[in-house]
């Protein structure tokens, strides 16, 4: 059942995590919040030490604030980047988190190659784009998965609009190609709504393939940040929550519902770039979001 006790924060805004104070200070002011996890990014951690023992530092700091790590985010693109290198750094973060004791390992699967040729449809490339594209997608995550079940972690795979797995569709094309446990999906409601898809009907259907969720939300349709779609604050955007809630309730979802704070604009323009207002904020918000839900109270305009 979820749990205002499992709320957690997303930390990509604070882009150095490098010392032991500098986590400090973070996870410190979440737990003051009353946040109860932290999802670590590991692009804040400093890239010229070993991460094994950064994570384990990081893991043991918030357990002294009380909060749990329910991640480590890792994002690498091995259809538009780097292969071998989005398998490298990948592996590594999924040995690191194991050795600190953290089952899950959230990424995403890069982003959708554009067509060659001219097409009055750029969202739908040719098929020879897309099966080359496929070919290097499963040969990455074929090789992340070898160390996550050798490492007993979980792979959790965020379906982002833009990539190559984005929607409900693509979600279950991925997920046929895949037959171990340790292939799980992390839950962003943003994408899916972006797509159109029936947020609640693909939470029932993935059920416990579910094994992390973000919340965030989300105003448009899928195209370009900031002109297309925005993802506003909690509340102010298209997600209905409290059937939101309602659904990962009925497929017993009992992890950690981790905030990713994206209104970029009204983070640098009315913020000024403070995580920790963001964080307050979206403690508020959800908070108040998930009283509605369990009272049955549905406020609507």
């Amino acid at each position: 059942m979820l749990s205002p006790e499992k709320f957690g924060f997303n930390t990509f805004w604070w882009e150095k995590l490098h010392t032991p104070n500098d986590i400090r200070g973070c996870v410190e002011g979440l737990a003051e919040i009353g946040y109860r996890a932290v999802e670590f990014k590991t692009a804040s951690f400093n890239p010229d030490r070993p991460l094994d023992a950064q994570f384990r530092g990081a893991v043991k700091i918030a357990q002294g604030s009380a909060l749990a790590v329910s991640d480590f985010v890792v994002l690498r693109d091995p259809v538009g980047g780097n292969l071998e290198g989005a398998i490298e750094d990948v592996s590594s973060v999924i040995r690191a988190a194991a050795s600190a004791g953290v089952d899950k390992v959230n990424t995403a699967t890069g982003s959708r190659p554009k067509p060659k040729a001219v097409s009055d449809d750029w969202w739908n490339p040719p098929r020879e784009d897309l099966s080359e594209a496929y070919g290097r997608l499963y040969r990455a995550f074929e090789a992340y998965l070898k160390v996550a079940e050798e490492e007993g972690v979980y792979l959790v795979v965020e379906p982002v609009a833009g990539c190559m797995v984005s929607d409900a569709g693509t979600t279950w094309e991925f997920l046929r190609h895949f037959e171990s446990p340790r292939m799980a999906i992390t839950l962003d409601p943003s994408h899916f709504f972006l797509a159109r898809d029936d947020i609640a009907y693909t939470i029932r259907e993935l059920g416990d393939r579910i094994k992390h969720v973000h919340v965030k939300d989300a105003v448009g349709r899928t195209g370009e940040l900031g002109r297309d779609f925005i993802f506003p604050l909690l509340g102010e955007g298209g997600i209905d929550w409290s059937a939101f809630f309602r659904s990962l309730d009925d497929i017993g979802y009992d992890g950690y519902l981790s905030v990713e704070f994206e209104s970029f604009k009204y983070m640098y323009q009315i913020l000024r770039s403070d995580p920790l207002k963001a964080a307050r904020l979206s403690y508020e918000a959800l908070s108040t979001l998930f009283e509605l839900y369990r009272s049955g109270r549905v406020e609507r305009l």
